[in-house]
């Protein structure tokens, strides 16, 4: 079987290179054509060449337009030349890019199969892929997320986290003003909880906030965060952002955190509350860059949105103390289950790919 696998975002880029390995081990022939979320690697016409002489055509469902012209041509080429097609759709709601009036929907009754990443979204997917076959195989780049490198004690062994204590880990965003804001808030809610309390924060690599300098005192480090330590009543740990938020999560009771990317995947991953702090400022600033204030893990309930107002009372009763923290790990099993081993969801993929060419 020969396979031509093309993505341009760099998320079902690094998918298919996963498949790719896996179709290969098993005899096929493949052709990974992936930009990575960067310059397109070849041009359209050998794109479009690369359609012609495949059996299969498995396309990314990039978000633009503009992105998504290799997927684009290599889907039209495919449907000219009657080859198999279908997409995989690497996040939630990917298939509503394939609806009639976008990029993709050309292509949409064409398409063969669709891989994706729940039950939920194999099954959301009907009413745009209607002559698709949908397999929930899951994102095979989100896998690791179950299977993390530390253990809970291990994790709070090193920053010296007893047993009774609630573990808050709240990772920093880019944007400084929102993290003097969520940070702030999370101190002020603590300081009110009956249970002893600590907070882990890790700073985002794009944050220069903890590289800034007073340039009246020889360019010294300015420090700017650390008076929401020093005068904090709850323990605050900042660390570099040479440690991964990865590493400290398995530890944590709880995770603070907005609009911060695969952080609230991975926790949901690992069966940990998720509380999504939700301000003015950061629900504005979220509607400047995606034109919703709605963040997923929200919507999808498998993350519990606070005010500054309830944050307290949304920490009292997310830390493992009442029955509403196991209807929430009862949600995030369902949106995120656990794959048997890892490799489950490209053996899920070729499975399907090779039953589907024997039809």
């Amino acid at each position: 079987m020969k396979v031509l696998l093309v993505a341009q975002d760099i998320a079902p880029s690094l998918a298919f290179e996963l498949l790719a390995a896996e179709l290969k081990s098993r005899g096929h022939e493949l052709t990974v054509l992936v930009g990575k979320g960067k310059v397109f690697p070849v041009s359209l016409n050998d794109v479009r060449n690369a359609a012609r002489a495949t059996d299969v055509v498995v396309s990314g469902l990039s978000s633009s337009a503009k992105l998504s012209e290799p997927e684009v041509a290599a889907c039209d080429e495919a449907v000219k030349n009657g080859k198999l097609l279908g997409f995989y759709g690497d996040t939630y709601h990917c298939h509503e890019r394939a609806r009639e009036g976008t990029q993709f929907g050309p292509y949409r009754k064409s398409a063969k199969f669709f891989f994706a990443i729940n039950e939920t979204e194999a099954n959301d997917a009907k009413s745009v892929l209607e002559n698709a076959v949908r397999v929930a195989t899951g994102n095979p780049t989100w896998e690791d997320y179950a299977f993390p490198k530390f253990t809970r004690a291990e994790v709070r062994a090193k920053y010296g986290v007893a047993d009774d204590e609630i573990l808050v880990l709240a990772p920093g965003i880019k944007n400084p003003a929102i993290n003097f804001l969520n940070w702030g808030l999370l101190v002020e809610a603590l300081a009110g909880l009956p249970k002893k309390s600590r907070i882990i924060i890790t700073t985002h690599h794009g944050d220069r906030t903890p590289f800034a300098v007073d340039p009246d005192k020889g360019n010294a480090p300015l420090n700017i965060y650390e008076d929401l330590k020093k005068f904090s009543s709850v323990p605050v740990t900042f660390l570099p952002n040479n440690i991964k938020t990865s590493d400290v999560l398995p530890g944590a009771d709880v995770i603070l955190a907005w609009n911060s990317g695969s952080v609230a995947v991975e926790a949901a991953y690992q069966r940990i509350p998720i509380i999504a702090i939700s301000t003015e400022i950061g629900r504005r600033k979220t509607y400047s860059e995606s034109n919703t204030e709605k963040w997923e893990p929200v919507e999808l309930g498998f993350a519990i949105e606070a005010t500054g107002r309830n944050l307290k009372d949304k920490l009292y009763i997310y830390t493992g103390q009442f029955e509403h923290v196991n209807d929430l790990k009862k949600r995030q099993a369902e949106v995120f289950p656990k794959p048997p081993e890892k490799g489950a969801a490209v053996k899920k993929m070729a499975d399907a790919l090779e039953s589907l060419i024997k039809k």
